[in-house]
């Protein structure tokens, strides 16, 4: 069935050539800081053919702080109040911004 929408049947050709992409691995040695000011610092090991890094910062189900960079760590430049828990997660995205694994959540240490 195609669809198997109203009993219907048939069939699907595609034409083309298929590739499987690569998936980056997930950053490993992630930490995260807060420092006396608010700020958060993470950084990590580096993935290869990464070519630029996703950071988000949490707590619980709220985006707290998100971005992209193209090194191993990154700063915001806002501060945060003294929120616990907040978590980090960062993925490698290759030069053509396909997105790797995420690193898992990691706990923001003050």
């Amino acid at each position: 069935a195609v669809d198997g929408y109203a009993a219907a049947t048939g069939s699907v050709k595609l034409a083309g050539t298929f590739a499987a992409t690569k998936v980056l691995a997930a950053p490993t040695g992630v930490t995260a800081k807060q420092d006396s000011a608010g700020r958060v610092k993470v950084t990590w090991q580096p993935v290869a053919e990464a070519g630029s890094y996703d950071v988000t910062i949490t707590s619980g189900s709220s985006v707290m702080a998100s971005g992209r960079v193209t090194s191993t760590k990154a700063t915001t430049v806002g501060t945060f109040p003294n929120i616990s828990p907040m978590n980090a997660n960062v993925r490698a995205n290759t030069a053509d911004y396909e997105p790797g694994l995420w690193s898992g959540e990691k706990p923001v240490i003050k």
